[in-house]
């Protein structure tokens, strides 16, 4: 004898299109409501795709997904399809669901860090944006699992006591992971460093920040090629941040023979004084006959170039070295290097 799945009146086939109809005006309506509570409250940055797209790829499918589960639990049918069917609608509504609410919650995220980031952090608070956004939609789907497989009858609690037990194997396992995580974390709330910045961790390590990542950052190296560093050892060093330096101390070194005069000793602080305070970008602080060298008289001259700029800083200290040694060469005044003079004794017979 054949079973009958669903057996249906006509009175029945117009309810279940009435439904369908309503469902069709409702999700439509849902999709609306949506996209002009999300452009005219939030005022959204980004409202071209929005427009395009809207909801209605999640809204009518999860809106038939709940008029169908409506109808299989009011339909005369045998109570085993009745259970399959209602099953497969839950998972469907759970699943559109879990990514309309995951679209709307990635649209206000993102929204929210974009008002919050300036234009300097752009592109620090994208990569952070994307790093986070996908651990809390990883977090957001597990949650939904567990609520649709409860709601198809299955018991999660074994499920969650299976993992708890796993968990602490995978968390031995991921310590560097997880350290790794953290000191993102440190440095997107601390910012010791964003993109942008040129950053010296040591001698063979240095460049411009081009991306921070949950576990690496990844420096552009004055040679060129790129260098990946964990988050956990750059929170852990001591770093050399040139962005926040609005000018540059420069100290200049330089020794002349034992032999110059003492005149021409006196003069040289203000002939430096003089030489620097020609060029606008630096700003003559002092100059001192600073010690005496084993082969020289060693002069030792401070300035300030007003520039961040590591080219303009190599310009002045160029234009300095070529005019300091014009002007000695004109004052007669001769640079030391490294000499040893050899006394040598006529013994008197």
């Amino acid at each position: 004898m054949e079973q009958k799945i669903v057996a249906m009146s006509f009175q029945q086939y117009l309810l279940l299109a009435g439904l369908l109809g309503i469902g069709i005006v409702l999700s439509l309506g849902f999709d609306w409501i949506l996209r002009k509570w999300l452009l005219r409250l939030w005022k959204l940055h980004d409202q071209g795709k929005l427009r395009r797209q809207g909801f209605r790829k999640q809204t009518i499918p999860l809106v038939f997904f709940v008029v169908g589960l409506i109808l299989v639990s009011s339909l005369p049918m045998g109570e085993k399809w009745r259970l399959v069917f209602q099953r497969l609608l839950i998972v469907g509504i759970g699943y559109e669901a879990t990514v309309l609410l995951s679209r709307v919650l990635e649209i206000l995220f993102r929204e929210y860090w974009y008002h919050k980031a300036s234009d300097r952090d752009a592109k620090f608070h994208e990569g952070f944006v994307k790093s986070l956004w996908g651990i809390l939609q990883l977090f957001l789907w597990v949650i939904a699992c567990f609520i649709v497989l409860d709601n198809i009858g299955i018991k999660v609690t074994a499920i969650l006591a299976g993992l708890g037990i796993g968990g602490i194997a995978v968390a031995f396992a991921s310590q560097s992971i997880l350290a790794d995580l953290f000191a993102f974390i440190s440095i997107f709330l601390d910012k010791p460093f964003e993109v942008g910045d040129f950053l010296v961790i040591d001698a063979d390590t240095k460049g411009t920040v081009e991306y921070i990542g949950l576990r690496s950052t990844r420096i552009r190296s004055l040679s060129g090629e790129m260098l990946i560093v964990s988050n956990r050892d750059l929170t852990a060093v001591k770093l050399h941040n040139y962005r926040h330096m609005e000018r540059r101390r420069v100290v200049l070194r330089f020794g002349v023979l034992y032999e110059t005069k003492v005149e021409q000793l006196k003069r040289i602080p203000e002939m430096v004084r003089s030489l620097i305070e020609r060029i606008p970008e630096a700003t003559f602080d002092r100059c001192h006959l600073d010690q005496l060298g084993d082969y020289s008289l060693d002069f030792e001259c401070v300035y300030y170039v007003e520039s961040s700029d590591f080219l303009v800083h190599m310009d002045v200290k160029h234009r300095i070295l070529i005019e300091l040694i014009e002007l000695f060469r004109q004052e007669g005044i001769e640079f030391a290097y490294p000499t040893q003079v050899l006394y040598t004794y006529q013994m008197k017979k």
